[in-house]
């Protein structure tokens, strides 16, 4: 008998904690892709960092500037690529969530001058 009323109280614990976790929702996450493209040569740059600002995880585009990451509504992206501007962008509301946009992203390419100097070369010569 007391058997019996202990499983029924763990039924019940079970059921009550299925039904609260069903009820504590989190933010829907949605899929969106885009191409990654220099500001004035509209060139598609490979390998440029795309990160959620909100948690820090993110992707890399692939040879052709495309990239694929999950994210929510309101979540704002970080671009950064070897030799361009880091430019951050709130991703707009996506009213299809079930076929959301294909994004184009324009980046502007950082010239950085480069300063004259002495250049000093040495040489490591053995006799082999």
């Amino acid at each position: 008998m007391n058997k019996t009323k202990l499983s029924i109280i763990v039924c019940c614990l079970f059921c009550y904690l299925s039904v609260f976790a069903q009820t504590t929702s989190k933010p829907a996450s949605l899929s969106i892709s885009g191409k990654v493209v220099d500001i004035n040569t509209n060139k598609h740059i490979p390998f440029v960092s795309i990160a959620i600002k909100r948690t820090g995880l993110g992707t890399i585009s692939d040879t052709l500037g495309v990239f694929h990451l999950r994210v929510q509504q309101g979540d704002t992206l970080i671009f950064s690529a070897l030799g361009y501007h880091s430019k951050t962008w709130a991703l707009p509301r996506i009213l299809d969530t079930e076929n959301p946009p294909f994004f184009l992203y324009r980046i502007k390419r950082k010239i950085l001058p480069i300063k004259r100097g002495k250049c000093i070369c040495f040489w490591n010569l053995r006799a082999i």
